[in-house]
């Protein structure tokens, strides 16, 4: 937070006032007179997670006195979704917008006027559980239609003067926000039992596989995803001799009793290598991979998230190939795994008047209006099955 100190030599006259027998003591509040007008929203973090309080401040100058106005703190988070028609970029065929919640509070009113001074206001107010990630993505679906989803969150102040528009002052936020499921366990696996056929349908045997999230966090977007294969080819007659490690973002986003879906391949990385028959003894380092969660646009933003219009996945698929005549299907491995939107905005810092010595009021609590039914509460990507990505 933004720190504030009281005056020494307030704090001394308030004693002198006293010990003189004054019961209510005024003091003089702190004025830095060649300052602007200035209403700042601070925020303390860079993102918070559904079910956490936004906390933060709102810093006020006034270098002079004000008319009879109201400080207003608002807040939304919102998601959108717009389809445009293939080889058209004019007005969206589909367009619609739910709310997650809203606040709209007074934090302070002045009905005879706003003395001159520095303010403090200190706030917070509870994020919904069920609050979906911050998400933006846009791309053509496998019929050209072109998708725009987004999830956003704001804040706002302003100081609203009903018969003096022209001295409103006021201050935008946006922030980031991430699902409940990013605390659940980043460091994931699933295993599985393949068979293997091959010429005439001839059983081969069977592979063992699992394939492994590595790391103490979740990966989020333009970050780096690590992922382990762990083969065991002890029960199979077939020698393994290629394996690719691919990482895909499948969305689907429904509006208008339609769906539309778009795959898409972040990482592939094929690999030579080989286990003979009957063994369990490996490279290692052949099956670890280092997958970068990089966007083709630095705006695009997505996120795993499933919501009543946005469904976003993003699934690991390991295939596994023998060597044999008759090349049959690869074993395959595939799972879900958790991905957090990245941090987009920077911090901003005020450019406080010099003395800053603000009157700090003490911390409003608000709640908000919650825009959905608890039934749409998801549990998230832990409870979905596996998707195809082909």
């Amino acid at each position: 937070m933004v720190k504030s100190s009281s005056s020494s030599s307030d704090s001394d006259e308030t004693l002198e006032l006293i010990s003189q027998g004054h019961p209510n003591p005024q003091v003089t509040r702190s004025i830095a007179p060649d300052s602007s007008p200035m209403v700042f929203l601070f925020l303390d973090c860079i993102h918070y997670v559904a079910g956490e309080k936004v906390t933060g401040e709102i810093l006020l100058n006034l270098p002079s006195d004000y008319p009879a106005g109201s400080l207003i703190l608002s807040s939304t988070g919102a998601e959108e979704v717009f389809v445009y028609e293939p080889l058209s970029s004019e007005k969206a065929k589909i367009q619609e917008v739910s709310e997650v919640y809203r606040l709209e509070v007074p934090i302070k009113e002045w009905k005879k006027g706003i003395q001159a001074g520095q303010y403090v206001f200190p706030f917070n107010f509870k994020l919904p559980q069920y609050s979906p990630s911050t998400f933006y993505y846009a791309g053509e679906d496998a019929r050209n239609y072109y998708i725009k989803a987004q999830v956003s969150y704001s804040v706002n102040i302003r100081l609203e003067l009903p018969h003096h528009s022209d001295l409103t002052l006021s201050h935008s936020r946006m922030f980031v926000v991430r699902n409940k499921q990013t605390h659940s366990k980043p460091n994931i696996s699933i295993e599985t039992r393949e068979s293997v056929y091959g010429c005439c349908c001839t059983n081969k045997g069977n592979t063992y596989l699992k394939l492994s999230v590595k790391g103490e966090e979740h990966s989020q977007i333009e970050g780096t995803l690590r992922y382990k294969l762990d083969p065991d080819n002890t029960n199979c007659k077939a020698p393994i001799n290629y394996v690719t490690g691919e990482v895909s973002l499948v969305l689907e986003v429904t509006v208008s009793s339609q769906t539309f879906r778009i795959v898409k391949t972040l990482s592939s990385i094929s690999r030579a290598t080989w286990i003979s028959a009957f063994t369990s003894l490996v490279y290692e380092k052949d099956f670890e991979y280092n997958a970068e969660l990089k966007m083709n646009n630095a705006e695009l933003n997505p996120s795993s998230n499933q919501t009543p219009m946005i469904n976003c996945m993003f699934v690991i698929e390991v295939l596994v190939f023998y060597d044999l005549s008759c090349k049959g299907k690869p074993a395959r491995i595939a799972m879900p795994f958790h991905v957090n939107p990245k941090n987009t905005f920077i911090r901003e810092e005020p450019k406080l008047p010099v003395p800053w010595e603000p009157e700090e009021a003490p911390i409003s609590n608000f709640l908000v209006e919650s825009c959905r039914p608890t039934s749409q509460e998801v549990e998230g990507m832990a409870s979905l099955s596996t998707p195809d990505t082909r």
